[in-house]
């Protein structure tokens, strides 16, 4: 199937591909999500020419989504600062596109990543290296990752009426019951919850004796933030240079900051929200809201800079109206894919929020030595938890 490429129309879904290992891919990416009813740009005819056409660039900013097919060795060239695969990434994610990768069989990420698409590795995405379960994973992208809505999909309502509850009259002995059901519930409460007020060592909550469960915290932009990172399940690090542990979105496992490891595993998770039960926290404290780093990140009464602490990368936040200042290390992060390889310490720092990012990816903190932000990263990635008072 092939069309002639019309640069002014607008269009939903760009397609950014290698033409050595990826030509084939996009075409039946393009082929299918039409058919789906998404108006997809796909340029053959540059890639052809072997020279790049400023055209795209206006193309992708009128895009909503920006698909990568990350075939073998795609990638490897964008070490070139003219790669049009880069300045294609790199101009979609300037632009707030969201950009999905996806993976084809034999495609490993290089070492190095120039910074103005260094973000590709956290952007959650499809694996598509198999023909046999190629139509699932297009599906799975349109169900799960585009943003944009197909133009053809049209959803009908139902015109079955539902019947109305008939609630029943209390009974006396039902309202006995349920008076007793509730002095029970008030009694354990009572009895738990003093329980859960006095520490492991016999101290009270958040013991200050105690420096692996206590922090006294600072308040940046109103928002009280730990000074240190979490390290074990209820534990915080050592300190605030300190990596701690990592951890996967919406999960309590946590995995070494630093060295390898053997049991890494891609865990995927659906929710919402960061159950509480999963939240690796000291008690008092809790994972962010996206709102709250956010506020962290609000340069008319936050500054943050690329700075050092005891030698330490990482960036600094002042609050500006009290002085306050947090410090969060660049701790890197383990992929997905590859066993959890530990990349980008010392070079980007990675924070999780507990918000879920329209049912394909989580809400985390990114920066590195000229930018800070927030970004769609994939649940299966394990980064840093730097909690805030609950």
């Amino acid at each position: 199937m092939t069309s002639e490429v019309n640069y002014s129309e607008n269009y939903d879904v760009f397609l950014s591909y290698r033409r050595d290992g990826g030509e084939t891919m996009a075409i039946l990416l393009r082929d299918r999500l039409v058919a789906k009813g998404y108006k997809v740009f796909l340029d053959i005819e540059s890639l052809n020419s072997g020279s790049f056409n400023k055209k795209l660039l206006s193309v992708i900013e009128g895009c909503t989504d920006v698909v990568v097919v990350c075939s073998k060795g795609s990638l490897d060239r964008c070490i070139n600062a003219g790669d049009w695969v880069r300045m294609e990434i790199a101009h979609a994610l300037k632009n707030d596109k969201n950009v999905v990768p996806i993976f084809l069989r034999d495609f490993k990420w290089p070492d190095v990543l120039p910074d103005d698409i260094e973000a590709l590795r956290v952007q959650n995405g499809v694996n598509a290296n198999s023909t046999e379960y190629f139509d699932a994973a297009v599906d799975r992208l349109a169900s799960k990752f585009l943003q944009s809505m197909p133009h053809s999909s049209v959803t009908k309502k139902s015109n079955t009426l539902k019947q109305p509850k008939v609630k029943k009259p209390i009974t006396s002995k039902t309202k006995s019951i349920l008076a007793t059901a509730l002095s029970l519930v008030l009694v354990v409460g009572l009895v738990f919850g003093g329980m859960a007020l006095w520490g492991k060592k016999g101290g009270t909550l958040n013991n200050p004796n105690d420096p692996l469960t206590y922090d006294k915290g600072v308040i940046i932009n109103g928002v009280k933030w730990a000074t240190r990172n979490v390290d074990a399940p209820g534990t915080f690090a050592a300190k605030p240079e300190d990596a701690g542990m990592f951890y996967q979105w919406n999960r309590k496992k946590a995995w070494p900051a630093t060295g390898e490891i053997t049991d890494w595993n891609g865990y995927n998770v659906v929710s919402g929200y960061w159950e509480k039960y999963n939240d690796p926290s000291p008690t008092g404290w809790r994972v962010p809201t996206l709102d709250e780093i956010k506020e962290l990140l609000d340069t008319d009464k936050v500054s943050n800079i690329w700075a050092t602490q005891n030698n330490i990368y990482g960036r600094k936040f002042t609050d500006k109206a009290n002085g306050n200042t947090l410090f969060l290390p660049a701790a890197g992060y383990r992929e997905v894919l590859g066993g959890g390889v530990l990349n980008d310490v010392g070079r980007y720092g990675y924070y999780w929020s507990n918000m879920q990012y329209l049912d394909n990816g989580e809400y985390a903190l990114y920066f590195f030595s000229r930018n800070s932000d927030v970004y769609n990263a994939n649940p299966g990635i394990g980064i840093s938890v730097r909690p805030v008072a609950d």
